[in-house]
């Protein structure tokens, strides 16, 4: 990453997903419980965003991915 780059990038949950959100909700039908839950480590979870965030093109604009650069529904 550098300065001669910039982007906005806006950090959420799966559950943010209105596609899988069907699919998920039985497990835990409570939206700000879910919301606020991370099932990662610290350290892993950044060293995954730093990896997607720092691969990341014009290509990717407006598309939803996970900390391992998984493309997930919208």
């Amino acid at each position: 990453m550098s300065c001669r780059r910039s982007a906005i990038i806006n950090i959420s949950t799966v559950i943010s997903s209105v596609k899988k959100c069907p699919e998920t909700f039985s497990m835990a039908p409570m939206y700000p419980y879910r919301t606020s839950k991370a099932p990662l480590a610290a350290q892993d979870s950044v060293l995954g965003l730093l990896s997607v965030m720092s691969s990341l093109s014009n290509k990717d604009s407006g598309m939803f991915i996970d900390w391992q650069g998984n493309s997930i529904p919208w």
